[in-house]
C-alpha cells in the first residue's frame, strides 16, 4: 500500500469511519460502487453491496475459480447533469474485473421501492452475464448469480 493510502486508512479510522478490513484478508472481494447524482435515492444499491460483500465471500465457489475481485459500478445519473458511458474492463495486475454501467435515470426516479429491486436484480443478472467466459466458468457464473438472487 502507498503512504498516501495508508495515511488515509489511518485518518479514516480515527475520524470514526467504518473500515471493511475483512475484505484484506478474503480471497475474493465482490464490491457493488454506486455512481448517482444528488437527485438519486441510492440507498437501495448501497444495502445492497452490503450483503452482496458478505454473501459473495461465504459463496463456495469452484477451485478453479481464479479472480480476486469483481467491481460494479451502476451509474443512475440525472441525464441533465451528466452522462457516462459504459465500460468492461480486466485489471490484469489485480486479477479483477470491472464493468460500469447505466441504470436508466427516469425509469429509476418513477419506481416504487419493489420496482427498483426488480431494476437493480435485473441490472445485476446482466453485469454477471457480462463477463466473460475467460474469467469466470458456467458453473461459477451460476453460483454468483444465486448468491446475486439470495441478497434481493
Amino acid at each position: 500500500m502507498s503512504k498516501a493510502g495508508a495515511r488515509l486508512i489511518k485518518n479514516l479510522t480515527e475520524a470514526g469511519a467504518p473500515l471493511d478490513t475483512e475484505g484484506d484478508s478474503a480471497t475474493f472481494n465482490f464490491t457493488i460502487s454506486p455512481v448517482s447524482s444528488f437527485d438519486v435515492d441510492s440507498r437501495l444499491i448501497i444495502d445492497y453491496s452490503q450483503k452482496m460483500r458478505h454473501a459473495a465471500r461465504k459463496s463456495a465457489f469452484s477451485k478453479d475459480f481464479s479472480l480476486a475481485s469483481i467491481l460494479l459500478i451502476p451509474v443512475v445519473l440525472n441525464p441533465s447533469l451528466a452522462k457516462v458511458q459504459g465500460a468492461k474492463r480486466f485489471k490484469k495486475k489485480e486479477n479483477s474485473y470491472a464493468i460500469k454501467r447505466n441504470i436508466d435515470f427516469a425509469e429509476w426516479q418513477s419506481a416504487s421501492q419493489a420496482k427498483r429491486k426488480k431494476i437493480l436484480l435485473h441490472f445485476m443478472r446482466g453485469v454477471v452475464g457480462d463477463i466473460p467466459s475467460k474469467y469466470i466458468s458456467e458453473p461459477d457464473r451460476e453460483t454468483l448469480l444465486r448468491t446475486v438472487l439470495d441478497c434481493v
